[in-house]
């Protein structure tokens, strides 16, 4: 499986993510808010930035999973929920968007997703990683990945999903 890890060091792969091990797993139902109580962004809940609605307006069902990849809560789906490729997304609170890193080779944009700047990887095999502005020192990551296929469009509408219920 990939996982959303540019920029976070460690050894890196042809994409320029970092392996990862998952340690903890937990099923959670889509959320319907973006943000908790306080108007805070709550990093360790991701699947809460979107509702099952949202996820099924986008060709995503069934149940996000919660993962801990690293130092990172990821909202992940199984390839069952929908759209082939489409890993899921998660918040980087120790990483902004000035940290994104790209290998020799790979094909980075910078483009705009919800009005935030964001970049974009493309690297061979179909890999597509999003990263969003959130803060200085946070971001959003969505991650795609498929064979051949380039996954950046599926990647990218996932991204605008999530950014726009972002606090």
């Amino acid at each position: 499986m990939l996982v959303a890890a540019a920029g976070c060091g460690g050894t890196t792969s042809q994409a320029g993510l970092a392996q990862t091990t998952t340690t903890t797993t937990s099923t959670r139902s889509a959320g319907t808010s973006s943000a908790g109580p306080s108007g805070t962004l709550d990093a360790d809940r991701p699947c809460e930035l979107v509702t099952a609605s949202e996820l099924t307006s986008i060709g995503i069902n069934g149940t996000p999973k919660e993962e801990r990849t690293g130092s990172t809560q990821e909202c992940v789906f199984d390839r069952s929920n929908g759209i082939e490729g489409v890993r899921g997304f998660g918040i980087r609170t120790a990483l902004g968007l000035k940290d994104f890193r790209v290998a020799s080779g790979e094909e980075v944009a910078d483009i705009i997703v919800g009005g935030r700047k964001a970049k974009q990887l493309k690297a061979t095999g179909g890999t597509c990683l999003i990263g969003v502005d959130i803060s200085e020192s946070s971001r959003l990551d969505v991650t795609a990945r498929s064979g051949e296929k380039d996954m950046c469009p599926q990647a990218l509408e996932l991204a605008q999903l999530v950014a726009k219920n972002l606090p």
